[in-house]
């Protein structure tokens, strides 16, 4: 995507009141990269990133006035205001690559007001100033066309990134210095809620450390780590709202049967971390050390982990493996739709009122059938203080059921490690 038509599209996605979530497919090469900045959600290809291009980036997600570091003009002696275009103003938009309006370029007019634009370096006496249209991007318009709206500065910068994903090229990595990404993410890591690293494990192993990752990301929701063989998501939501720092993680990328191990110990924060799991049991997916003597791998090996993984772990929400083999189906879809020990929503009012009045019913009645003066009648459900009560109500929710899925599909094509 050209950087004009992506500056245009932001500029629009700024006022979109209907889409939650964006994704962009984007290769951005390291002078590039300030010119490319979405402050809401945004992913990255990184390529051969210097720590200059970093600081320029940090620069820009820092900034007061983001779009005078992007586009490199001189910060204005009137502070940012919101305007509407008049009808028919002309709107200057064509701009050379040293940001220099291109004089013998048409100008763009509309039969009709344009709202929300924003002007940016206004020095208070030009003709034209710098303003930012929707789905334009960055352009001039004359001043004397501008209705402005509210004399007041407005907010310039946003609470900041949110939600990342990163993607590793193989081919790429050899040239990312492993200083990069902490210098990187010692600025965008403190807004971020969910990020995502998407690459080979055998190449970036240098230049990628998740848990110096995880500790410049102290509000981190949701990490999702995607390699050769295994992705998993995890949920840091339970350490967050009880304020306790994520401890170390290991992941065993290579090896599908130590993964699942790990997972199978109740001790390992990996265990209580992991939301979502797949796994790829393709024939070639497999350590050196575990090849028999007729060349196939042990199959049964990593099959037999991931059951026993299933079967003690009770914080796996989602599980899905891809493998031609039909031969363990059965074994891992017989966990699908099983109760686990995760909550989401809590009861409604209607059954915690129902539960109410059944504890509450303890009473003494009248038997008027019976010749006896009183009877007692003893609830199924003993009397309850407010303490425990409060506490029943504290775990009761909706059971959440796990998910299981078997991909028999070669969709993902894995290479041998020697």
């Amino acid at each position: 995507m050209p950087v004009r038509d992506f500056e245009a599209m932001c500029s629009a996605m700024v006022l979109t009141q209907t889409t939650e979530k964006l994704a962009l497919e984007l290769e951005i090469n390291g002078s590039d990269l300030i010119k490319n900045v979405n402050t809401g959600g945004s992913g990255l290809r990184l390529g051969g990133l210097t720590a200059a291009d970093v600081r320029a980036f940090n620069s820009v997600l820092t900034s007061d006035h983001p779009e005078e570091e992007v586009l490199g003009t001189r910060p204005g002696k009137v502070a940012s205001r919101d305007a509407t275009l008049q009808t028919g103003a002309p709107i200057r938009w064509h701009f050379d690559d040293e940001d220099h309006y291109v004089h013998d370029s048409h100008t763009l007019t509309y039969d009709f007001p344009v709202p929300f634009v924003r002007t940016f370096s206004d020095d208070g006496r030009s003709e034209w100033v710098n303003i930012l249209v929707p789905g334009l991007g960055r352009c001039q318009a004359q001043r004397s066309n501008l209705v402005f709206k509210d004399p007041v500065e407005v907010e310039d910068n946003p609470a900041g990134l949110i939600s990342l994903t990163l993607h590793f090229m193989a081919d790429e990595m050899a040239s990312l210095n492993e200083s990069i990404l902490p210098l990187l993410f010692e600025t965008i890591g403190p807004s971020l809620k969910s990020l995502t690293l998407n690459g080979p494990q055998g190449t970036i192993r240098q230049a990628l450390d998740d848990n110096a990752i995880i500790r410049c990301c102290p509000n981190l929701l949701k990490l999702t780590l995607k390699r050769a063989f295994i992705h998993v998501q995890l949920d840091f939501t339970e350490y967050r709202a009880n304020d306790t720092p994520i401890p170390e993680l290991t992941f065993a990328w290579l090896d599908v049967a130590a993964f699942a191990k790990d997972l199978s110990d109740p001790s390992n924060p990996l265990a209580r971390f992991a939301q979502r799991l797949r796994v790829s049991l393709n024939a070639f997916v497999v350590p050196p050390i575990e090849e028999e003597d007729d060349g196939e791998w042990d199959f049964p090996l990593h099959v037999n982990a991931l059951v026993r993984m299933l079967e003690v772990n009770q914080r796996l929400e989602y599980f899905e493996v891809k493998s031609p083999r039909f031969n363990c189906l059965e074994d891992i879809m017989k966990f699908h739709r099983k109760p686990i020990y995760r909550q989401h929503k809590s009861l409604p009012i209607k059954c915690k009122t129902a539960f109410l009045s059944v504890v509450t019913s303890q009473r003494t009645v009248e038997l008027k059938k019976r010749k006896a003066a009183e009877a007692h009648y003893v609830p199924v459900i003993p009397a309850l203080d407010e303490h425990v009560t409060a506490n029943i109500f504290s775990f009761a929710a909706f059971p959440v059921l796990r998910r299981a899925h078997y991909d028999s599909k070669k969709a993902i094509h894995f290479h041998h490690h020697h």
